[in-house]
């Protein structure tokens, strides 16, 4: 299942932005405020029609409080396509209405899924929302509790913007004890699960010097060989839980929904991450786009993100950028900054300034002074630069250079 097209009007500071995604990944970027993070909860919560008619879970739709401020009704739709077939359906909130609208072909579609269940072997497309609030926090894993895991959990929770690492830890012991049981009675030590193999080969890819993830029985712990050490997954950094805890997630969503898969991580559906960046060394945020692209080719990704060092590695998706005006939001889209230099990246895209303000002009004076020869005025400002950011300034280089010149020819 691909998006094709998102319509959200009144939601927010949304007045009417419609989005032609046509199936493909997109990165959305903006500043502070511009509404990055409301398409993504806009898109979740029309999302979930379809997921509440598969699971009947209680998931949220638009809220009152999500009503744009003068307006009476709010309003996503969104057009999809699934086994070549398209679909669309929307979710409504009227401020004096209870209710949000159920629309019809949301529930056509749900029972469209769950007949093809019924009949054997299918796959279902994945639908999942990682908001900033995805951070992991040390989980105590001494677990009475056992759950099930159908095709269907796939969807549990998969709209409430967290990472559950208790249920992954669950999951992994389940599936853990399976694959040992078959190496028993196959005699083949080698066997690996496939729904496990998935979602190592995963984190390994996002991770590299990691493998051998495994649960110890006891203590009770989920442990993670990193360079040759054996760590607890919760004495990794903050970066890499989280990363760990998402990849982890996406993957195992993805092999549980797709068990007639050879290789789970095929799988195709929907996923959403806001600040894609969040916790991330600026290394990882270069690295993270394309190994999302290349691990999940079939997903569609729609991300959002602050940083230049995740724009410079986007390749093959759509760059939008969200502004806000007086008419309330726009969208443009942009051409790809894959290649470009960070700071370039920064300036053109963000329209931020590479240094501090008041640096940048007195460098800027100093260099008027320079060519108008005032040498008093650049001596002063130059030991005033000199004294803030140091001899090696690369333009107060240029400037000794500019001033050696200038001197010479004024002989």
């Amino acid at each position: 299942m691909k998006i094709t097209r998102l319509h959200i009007k009144n939601y927010r500071r949304f007045r009417d932005l419609e989005l032609q995604l046509n199936g493909e990944s997109v990165v959305l970027f903006g500043e502070n405020g511009a509404g990055k993070s409301s398409v993504l909860e806009a898109t979740s919560a029309v999302l979930s029609r379809m997921v509440r008619h598969l699971t009947h879970a209680t998931l949220r739709g638009i809220e009152v409080k999500d009503v744009r401020l003068g307006a009476d009704v709010a309003s996503v739709d969104v057009e999809v396509e699934h086994s070549n077939t398209e679909y669309s359906w929307d979710t409504i909130c009227k401020i004096h209405v209870l209710k949000t609208r159920q629309n019809s072909i949301s529930i056509k579609l749900g029972h469209e899924i769950l007949r093809h269940l019924k009949q054997g072997e299918y796959n279902l497309p994945i639908v999942v929302s990682y908001s900033v609030n995805r951070a992991v926090e040390d989980t105590p894993l001494d677990l009475n509790e056992k759950r099930q895991f159908s095709q269907l959990s796939t969807y549990d929770n998969s709209l409430t913007s967290g990472t559950d690492f208790r249920v992954f830890f669950e999951w992994y012991r389940y599936r853990e004890d399976l694959e040992n049981e078959t190496k028993v009675q196959t005699k083949q030590l080698e066997y690996q699960d496939i729904q496990l193999h998935a979602v190592r080969t995963a984190i390994e890819s996002f991770l590299p010097g990691f493998h051998n993830l495994r649960v110890i029985r006891n203590p009770l712990q989920l442990a993670i060989d990193k360079a040759g050490q054996t760590l607890e997954v919760n004495q990794l950094s903050d970066g890499e839980k989280c990363l760990f805890a998402m990849i982890g997630d996406l993957a195992r969503r993805l092999a549980l929904a797709n068990p007639s898969l050879p290789n789970p991580l095929l799988g195709e559906g929907v996923c959403l991450i806001d600040e894609i960046e969040l916790h991330l060394h600026p290394e990882w945020q270069r690295e993270v786009i394309p190994r999302l692209r290349t691990t999940f080719p079939n997903v569609q990704f729609i991300i959002s993100t602050h940083s230049p060092q995740v724009l410079g590695e986007v390749k093959d998706m759509n760059i939008l950028k969200l502004e806000v005006v007086e008419e309330g939001v726009t969208v443009t889209p942009l051409p790809s900054f894959f290649g470009k230099d960070s700071n370039r990246i920064l300036e053109d895209a963000f329209d931020s300034s590479l240094r501090n303000r008041a640096i940048k002009q007195q460098i800027s004076e100093l260099f008027q002074a320079i060519v108008e020869e005032q040498w008093e005025q650049v001596k002063t400002l130059h030991q005033g630069l000199v004294d803030q950011v140091g001899h090696d300034e690369p333009e107060l280089v240029k400037a000794d250079v500019l001033i050696r010149r200038k001197r010479s020819l004024g002989r």
